[in-house]
Order: C-alpha cells, then structure tokens, then sequence
C-alpha cells in the first residue's frame, strides 16, 4: 500500500511539475520566436498586377485578392485601408496573413543589414486592451529562427474604429544571416481585440551613402533630427542675379553710395560711383539697364573724392539725397541739381551746399546717420571718444548750417567700450523710425555684447529697447555672434512688404543671414546665397565682396549690387558686378 501511495505522489508530482513547466513556457519562453509560422505563396490567391516590387530589394502588398483564385479566411471583406481587402488577426495568438522570401531572393548579391517596414492596422472596438506586433523574422535553412522583431500596438491610447499607420528600421547588421535563410512578416495578436492590418511596404539594406558634399545632418536616422534655436543647419534663400547692365562700372571705384540723388523719394534710386583713378559716375536704372547720367563736377569736388569718408541722407526736407564728405581738409555737404527724370539723359550737376569753416563741427568720434524722429529728414549723430554725443540737423537750406538739436554729457553708456559700432536703421517694426544697434566689447572682455537704442525726444536720451531685467543689452542665443564689423542691410526685399534685416560677416569667410530682432534676442532666419551667375562665379566664393542695397530696380523694392573682386587678378575668376534680387518662390 505504502509503495502505491508512492506511487500516486510521485505521479502527482510529475503532473503538477509538467504543469508549471507548461504555464511558465507559454508566459515567458518566446515561444512565437521559434516558430515558423505557416504561409502559403500569396500567388494563389494575391492579384501580383497589384503587389510587386516597387523598388530594388523593396516589397508592397495591399491584400487585393484575385477573384479567380482560391479565397482565403485570412482576409476580410469591406474594411480597407486601400482597396476592399485587408488581412485578419483575429483573436489571442493569432497572425495574420505572412509574406515569406529567401533572402537570396530580395537582397541578390548584398547583404541583409536592415530592413524598414511599415502597415496600416485597424484595432476594433471593445472593452479588451489590444496588443499586437508587426513582425519581422528570420530563420535558417534548419527552420531555426535566429532573429525575431517586432513594432508593438499596446495600451489604451490605440485609437479605434479607424486605420492608422505604424513603421520602423531595425538594425541586422550584428546578425549573421545567410542567402539560404528564409524572412517572415506578419502581424501577430496576443490580445482578445480583432485587429486588421492593410498595405504592407518593406525595404531591405540600408539607406546608401550619398555621394558629394559632406552630409551636415541626416533627419532620417537616429537620434532623430530637432531644430533648436538659433542653431544650424538653417533654410537657405537666394538672391538671384539680374539682367541690368553696365555694372562693372564699379569695379575701378573706391566709394559706392545710393541715393535719391537726381530722381525724385518715390521712385528709383541711383547709385554714385567715386574715388579711384577714373572720374565720378552717377548710374540711374533706365529700360531695363543701368544708364550713365552724364555728370558736371567742379574740380574742387573732385579732388576731395579720392580721399575721406562719405555718407549720405536726405539732410534737407527736398526729398533728395545729398552726400556728406569729411577728410583731412574738413567737412562739406554736396547735392546734385534737379534734371527731372534722370533717364531724360540731362547732364546732372553737383554743387556744394555747406562746407566747414575751420574746424570740423561733428568732431573726430563716430559719426552716424539716421532719422531719429521719423521726419523724413536725417540727422547726424556724432559720439565722441569720451562717450558723450550730440545730435545735428542741416537747417535754412543752401548755404545753411548745422544745428545741435539735443545733446548729453552722460558717458556712462558708450564711455569705456572697445571696438564699439554704431549702425542706424529700422531694426524693429514696432518703431516707424531709424533705432540704433551698437555692438561692443567691454575693455579687457572678450565677450561681445550688442543694444538696441532708440531716441527719446521728450527726455532728450538715448533709451534701450531690450528689457531692463537684461539692463538694455541683447542675448546672444547659438553659435551666432553679432561683431563690430558686421554690415546690416534693411529694407523690403519682396512683394510681400515685410523688412528685412540682413547682417554679412567676412571675420573669415563670407557669411550673409537673414536675423530678426526680437525683445530679448535675434533670430536667425536663413542663410543667403546667390543664383544667376555666369558658370561658377558665385560672388561668395571672392575676395573681397562688397555689398549694396537699395532700391534700385524697382521703387520700394530693394536689391543687392554686389562687386565682386580678388586681391589678385585670376582668370578662372573675374572680378565683376551685378544687381541680384530677392528670388521668387516658385
């Protein structure tokens, strides 16, 4: 008796053992792993006009049945992503419809390094929690599976009632799989919700190295690609070259001024060409290219011209821009006579209006342009060396003088600055007048720093625009840093009537951006670049680039007249000039 009870309880034992055994096999050991799901060839009941290759060593299914073949209970009617098929999964540990290949089929001579796979599902409505995988696995010629992946469908975020899409890439290259080795995809559900899956799309290897320049980012790999602030790769827009003639003009020229000069505020301006060896010129847009106004210079002002610095404003309230010169032998205002419309081929005669007695009454700081008021009528900001300044505007017409309107003894702001620039212009569209932008190091710092000022008539001060938690200066956010050699050019570029502002650096290469300027910060917006040049001559690629805007082909629409030149004359590369405008997006 003793022996039977043994017996029993060794028997039970092994019952209760094999038990667990089973229950902890099917919970943890990956049985589907394993497997080699059963598939017969989709030739016998797949319409092949509808899934074939798409692409080398790529594969698309949209699960169209062909009404001439046998019909299969792995697909349903009426319930498509595309088409009227789709493939089912219905119930716990089910799959759905396979698509089995050799791999000596689909990668015919290349290596299996990763494939890419995508599929539309369907997950009905219920109360059950759907989990699902869109399986891709490998097996050897022994039928052992040696790679199994899946792209998982779980949780209670899964939409239902309605197709949405799930993709992935694995990664094969750790994997050693033969050309004898067989691929299976397929949709795998573990879950009691009835899933339907639609228009698979797989490719095998990986994605093939681009030939040409060095590849900055990649958006299709990981880590995935974000744009952060201020912070490269930027879109790139062009400016594109346009048919004007007569440019190279410039060329043989040291000082290259626009202007309203003889052509009235609303309509085009003209561009002044001085200094050099060669006599002034004064070139005005007409039929379609520029024009050579014929000119009528006293010889006391051409002998100023190849020395000295220039700048110009509409200094009187004619609407005509004059040309402020300033050199060793003091200062003078100069104007060009009215010959009506400049492309009526009227000689132009320049005459000086004012002229310094004696000692030059704007000093030996900086002296700035800008239109402080938004009265039409510029005014020339002088800053000492001590950091004080005072305000001057041209008054009581020909043969007048210059008047301070408003000054200050503070130095508190410009005093003690190395390197400090001072550029006047329309920074910030919240005012309808010139804001000053000074850029700057502190003496003994090697941090640039910049400030938005704008005047303030009723205080008779120089305000900042940037917030006073900042204490008036401007973040510098991103590898972008704004010098005191910058040039900023703004303006309306295009039909849309938006100002621009474009700073170009040349510390070490060329370097034109579109920046905005906000409360805190500038953004940067995209880098510029050209089109339209003759064969190679991108005028990036010289020298030494200068670079005008105004309005010169179009009333109200500014345009760039580069001039383009190397230290050394190379035949490869000319030196040449030309007009290029904003390019339209097509």
């Amino acid at each position: 008796m003793k022996k039977l009870q043994k017996r029993l309880i060794i028997i039970l034992s092994a019952v209760i053992l094999c038990a667990i055994i089973v229950i902890a096999g099917v919970k943890y050991i990956p049985v589907r792993k394993l497997l080699h799901i059963s598939a017969p060839p989709e030739k016998d009941f797949v319409n092949l006009k509808q899934n074939s290759n798409e692409a080398p060593d790529a594969l698309f299914f949209d699960m169209e049945i062909d009404p001439t073949k046998s019909q299969s209970n792995k697909f349903y009617k009426g319930i498509a992503h595309s088409g009227q098929y789709s493939a089912k999964a219905f119930g716990k540990n089910t799959y759905s419809f396979s698509v089995e290949r050799k791999v000596s089929d689909i990668c015919k001579g290349k290596k299996l390094d990763a494939v890419s796979m995508s599929t539309w599902v369907y997950s009905f409505p219920g109360k059950n929690e759907p989990w699902g995988a869109f399986v891709f696995a490998v097996n050897n010629s022994m039928g052992v599976n040696i790679c199994w992946k899946g792209i998982q469908v779980s949780g209670k975020q899964v939409p239902r009632g309605k197709w949405f899409k799930i993709s992935g890439m694995f990664d094969l290259s750790d994997i050693k799989i033969d050309p004898s080795c067989t691929i299976q995809i397929y949709f795998w559900n573990n879950s009691n919700t009835d899933f339907l899956v639609d228009d698979y799309y797989i490719v095998f290897g990986k994605q093939q190295e681009r030939k040409g320049d060095t590849t900055i980012t990649d958006m299709t790999r990981d880590p995935v690609f974000h744009s952060k602030f201020n912070t490269p790769p930027y879109p790139v827009f062009y400016f594109e070259k346009q048919e004007s003639g007569n440019e190279n003009a410039a060329l043989v020229s040291n000082q290259i001024l626009q202007g309203h000069f003889i052509s009235s505020q609303g309509g085009r301006e003209d561009i002044f060409l001085g200094g050099g060896n060669s006599p002034a010129r004064l070139l005005s847009y007409c039929s379609g290219e520029f024009t050579e106004v014929k000119l009528n210079i006293p010889a006391e002002i051409s002998s100023c011209l190849r020395s000295g610095n220039a700048i110009t404003g509409c200094f009187q309230n004619s609407g005509n821009s004059m040309i402020l010169f300033s050199g060793d032998k003091g200062s003078f205002l100069a104007g060009f006579e009215k010959s009506g419309n400049p492309c009526s081929g009227k000689e132009a005669t320049m005459k000086i209006v004012w002229r310094s007695a004696g000692k030059d009454p704007f000093g030996k700081g900086k002296i700035v342009a800008c239109d402080i008021d938004n009265n039409r009528i510029t005014e020339i900001l002088s800053i000492a060396n001590d950091g004080s300044w005072k305000i001057f505007r041209y008054s009581g017409g020909q043969n007048g003088n210059w008047k301070v309107i408003s000054s200050s003894q503070i130095v508190d702001f410009w005093n003690n600055k190395d390197q400090l620039s001072v550029i006047s212009g329309r920074f910030l569209q919240k005012y309808s007048y010139d804001v000053l932008l000074t850029i700057f190091k502190d003496k003994g710092s090697r941090v640039y720093q910049y400030s938005l000022l704008r005047f303030d008539a009723a205080s008779g001060r120089f305000l900042p625009c940037f917030a006073e938690k900042r204490k008036g200066f401007g973040r510098t956010v991103g590898i972008d840093t704004l010098k005191p050699g910058d040039i900023f050019f703004t303006g309306i570029f295009d039909k849309s009537g938006t100002p621009k502002v474009l700073r170009y650096n040349r510390d070490w290469r060329y370097d034109l951006k579109e920046i905005r300027f906000n409360d805190t910060t500038f953004q940067v917006i995209s880098n510029i670049d050209f089109k339209g040049y003759d064969r190679d001559h991108n005028p990036k690629y010289y020298e030494s680039l200068r670079i005008l805007s105004g309005q010169f082909l179009e009333p109200g629409i500014n345009t760039l007249f580069l001039v383009a030149k190397n230290k050394k004359t190379v035949t490869y590369l000319p030196d040449a000039a030309g007009t290029y405008s904003w390019r339209k997006e097509k």
